[in-house]
């Protein structure tokens, strides 16, 4: 039995306690595309009657020698001649529609009517490996078009580009749980009154890239796959396209939407044991179990049917065994536990989200879906073939599913008939209840830690000189990686020297951040801590690499080394394992925003009481394709760009008191907007009104880092230094750093809350940059700054800090 501390006691009754009251959170909208059918109802109804959609593989780039099977989408536009999206986008764009459509959402001539404000709108959609597959067409034809679509962000703005400028949108990566964790974050979006409609799920389209990468880990099963099977020898690498519409319940009524589902409690946490293994015990994944029953107000003996993660490997399904084991003790032989993937193969970031659709339709049915062929007799686990000898067809309330990503993160949810809604207040969100109980005021979000790993500036006070004094190096010198003798100090040498340059990075930058907050007891702050790192491009260096070998020598040459430390997410992995984290770790990847994005998702989080602390990281790795790559893009040679990361510890303002912790700066407002398809004057407008709205500033860093990148996307934030021009540009690093993608951005807001913390500084003024961008500084004291950065995508995210 695995002890639970009394801070994840405690954390637990907290959640108890913060869900109780809230508008219930209902999905009114579901799509899905998989290798069983090219919509929700199609694939239900085939697994319904037993049926299995692995089969060939014919749509992986490379020759595969064995062909071991799949789950892939028979896709009706492949051989089309009139369309250029990649298949990840097409398909996924089939997936929203139906989402949309199904909760009432229509399409009228190209118009898409929302029944919320567009910048009321979030979309949060989880993948693994994005637009890998445009990465692949790259280094074929070394043609750098081909990676316009490589970014995630790119791959969401496609399939969104039928809608209105919306606000919040981002891209989550947690490897396998990444498409259940944006439902459980749209789902705080919406308690903390933040949004009135998220649009979430997850994505993967079939590829050799992970088909090669899990192959040569040895967990691409040869047979069939046959999850807590005492046979079963591995997964199916499959793909899929799922996502849910959500809103709070009484916004639902209003409009008269049907809910499919109701989602009754979530649950996240970290294993912070291992990159690629589970804990062999569960306690993580039983962590997230505990914690969904919690938040939903349920006992075991609630839960109706059981969706489990089950990929059929041997350690995966053993782990997860031990996690059921512990949480429903008894009461598992009586609770049918079912593994879908059997039928539709793993889809990776999908699979989350497929399950919790499936979970919502077998509620909906009253089904237990079990495969024809299945034999109780076959399961290794004698508890889990009596709860299976129950009929098909039952009644039920209540289905949990799980979902278990690389890197031990870990997500469950329990979604409920429709019907079980409760009546309450409209629009019970963290506001409303605060204008009703002063109690219950959103929490305080302040940042209690500082740390920085830039080029020419290693650690807060070193970025806190580079933004107050006149700048130490040409530009031009801080270009490239930064040497890691610089920051190896900050690092266990042996622990990390197999580890890519970005999560080297974030480590640094977090461990700098640790001392800068004065943090010791670091199992003890870790127990309910959280992670979300942003990252423009990951872990590029061993991305490329290992992908370069799969071109050259085929699948089956595959370095499973450089796949499991090239996955996207493998920054905020690492971070969980070196720091003991045990709350949950996410990454936001594909757009320069990333940082901030994370930030804004984090401080949600905080406000609303789900968290206490969290770890807010982006990190950037240099890659010389990716450089020459960008000045094709900008037609600028000149363009010059490195790598780095920054770190800043957020924690509610209880947290940190309690803790003795010295406050440096309070987070006060975030926002996020897109400009897709804007005109420059609208963009412009967009731009001003949500500088407006970051509150009553001293001054703002527009951008963060390079002026030149705006040329590429960000339009609202270039045009709208004419329109506050009256504001002092301070903490601005044009001139002083070069491009850092996602780092920038929050280097500039990290540059105000470590400056404010130099030694006899009573006040904070920033000199004007070398280059002349911007505007001349006053040399004034402040206490209230913000950052307003554009993305490549069309779009921009903010954030204010009011200084302690």
């Amino acid at each position: 039995m695995v002890r639970r501390p009394r801070r994840r006691i405690e954390y637990l009754q907290n959640l108890k306690i913060l869900t109780r009251n809230f508008d219930d959170i209902v999905i009114t909208g579901a799509g899905l595309v998989s290798s069983l059918g090219l919509n929700r109802e199609t694939t239900w109804n085939a697994i319904k009657a037993g049926r299995c959609g692995i089969g060939p593989l014919s749509a992986v780039e490379s020759p595969l020698d064995p062909d071991k099977g799949g789950g892939q989408v028979v896709d009706p536009d492949e051989q089309s001649t009139t369309t250029s999206m990649p298949r990840e986008v097409r398909l996924l764009r089939r997936a929203i529609c139906e989402a949309m459509s199904d909760a009432g959402i229509e399409f009228t001539g190209g118009q898409v009517s929302l029944p919320c404000k567009p910048s009321r709108c979030a979309i949060l959609l989880g993948t693994t490996l994005h637009g890998m597959r445009n990465g692949g067409a790259f280094l074929r034809s070394g043609d750098p078009q081909r990676l316009k679509d490589f970014p995630a962000g790119a791959t969401l703005r496609g399939a969104t580009a039928d809608l209105p400028p919306l606000g919040f949108t981002t891209t989550t990566c947690s490897a396998c749980s990444s498409g259940l964790a944006s439902v459980s974050l749209g789902h705080t979006l919406l308690q903390s009154g933040e949004t009135d409609l998220v649009i979430a799920g997850g994505y993967d389209p079939i590829s050799e890239y992970a088909y090669a990468g899990f192959n040569a880990m040895r967990l691409v099963s040869p047979t069939s796959l046959r999850p807590f099977a005492t046979t079963r020898d591995g997964m199916k690498v499959a793909e899929g396209y799922a996502i849910v519409v959500l809103e709070r319940a009484s916004d639902a009524a209003k409009r008269g939407a049907t809910p499919l589902a109701m989602i009754a409690g979530y649950g996240e946490s970290c294993d912070a044991h291992h990159l690629s293994k589970p804990h062999p015990e569960g306690a993580g994944a039983a962590a997230a179990m505990r914690a969904a029953l919690t938040t939903a107000d349920l006992k075991p003996s609630d839960i109706d049917m059981l969706i489990a993660h089950a990929t059929a490997t041997p350690d995966n399904d053993a782990s997860e065994f031990r996690a059921m084991s512990q949480v429903f003790g008894e009461h598992l032989k009586n609770t049918p536990v079912v593994g879908l993937k059997r039928h539709l193969g793993h889809s990776l970031g999908a699979a989350g989200t497929v399950d919790l659709i499936l979970a919502a339709l077998a509620i909906r049915d009253g089904v237990v879906p079990l495969p024809k062929d299945f034999n109780e007799n076959d399961l290794e686990y004698e508890a889990l073939r009596e709860g299976l000898q129950e009929p098909t067809d039952r009644k039920l309330q209540h289905v949990l599913s799980t979902s278990l990503g690389f890197g031990g993160a870990n997500a469950c949810m329990i979604v409920a008939a429709p019907q079980l809604t409760t009546t309450k207040k409209a629009n019970t969100t963290v506001a409303a209840r605060a204008k009703e109980a002063p109690s219950a005021a959103p929490h305080d979000v302040v940042i209690t830690g500082v740390g920085a790993v830039l080029p020419g500036a290693i650690g807060a006070n070193a970025l806190a000189k580079l933004v107050t004094t006149d700048a130490p190096h040409a530009i031009h010198e801080l270009s490239g990686p930064i040497p890691a003798e610089q920051y190896e100090h900050l690092l266990n040498a042996r622990r990390t020297r197999r580890m890519s340059g970005c999560a080297k990075l974030c480590l640094a930058a977090t461990a700098d951040a640790y001392a800068n907050a004065g943090i010791t007891d670091i199992p003890g702050f870790g127990e309910t801590c959280a992670a979300i790192v942003g990252s423009t491009h990951g872990a590029a260096a061993f991305c490329h690499t290992y992908y370069r070998q799969i071109i050259d020598e085929g699948v089956n040459a595959a370095n499973p080394i450089l796949f499991a430390e090239g996955v996207p997410n493998v920054a905020s992995a690492h971070l969980t394992t070196t720091f003991s984290m045990k709350g949950f770790c996410q990454t936001l990847i594909g757009t320069r925003t990333a940082g901030l994005e994370a930030l804004q998702l984090a401080a949600a989080r905080i406000r609303a009481g789900v968290w206490t602390r969290a770890i807010v990281c982006a990190t950037d790795d240099h890659l010389e394709i990716v450089s020459r790559v960008y000045q094709g893009m900008l037609q600028d040679s000149a363009f010059i760009d490195g790598s780095g990361a920054v770190t800043l510890i957020l924690e509610s303002r209880a947290s940190a008191e309690s803790r003795g912790a010295t406050i440096r700066g309070r987070l006060t407002k975030t926002i996020s907007r897109s400009t897709a398809g804007c005109t420059p004057r609208d963009a412009t407008k967009l731009a001003g009104d949500s500088v407006t709205e970051l509150g009553p500033l001293d001054g703002i860093a527009l951008s963060g880092t390079h002026a030149a990148i705006d040329r590429i996307g960000g339009l609202g934030v270039r045009l709208a230094h004419r329109r506050f021009s009256q504001l002092t540009e301070m903490t601005t690093l044009y001139g002083r750093l070069p491009e850092l993608y996602a780092v920038g951005p929050l280097a500039a807001l990290a540059a105000m809350v470590a400056a404010r913390s130099l030694p006899a500084t009573t006040g904070v003024g920033f000199p004007k940059n070398k280059n002349g961008v911007g505007v001349p500084s006053r040399n004034q004291p402040f206490r209230r700054g913000g950052v307003l950065c554009g993305d490549f995508r069309g779009g921009f995210c903010g954030a204010a800090v009011t200084l302690e």
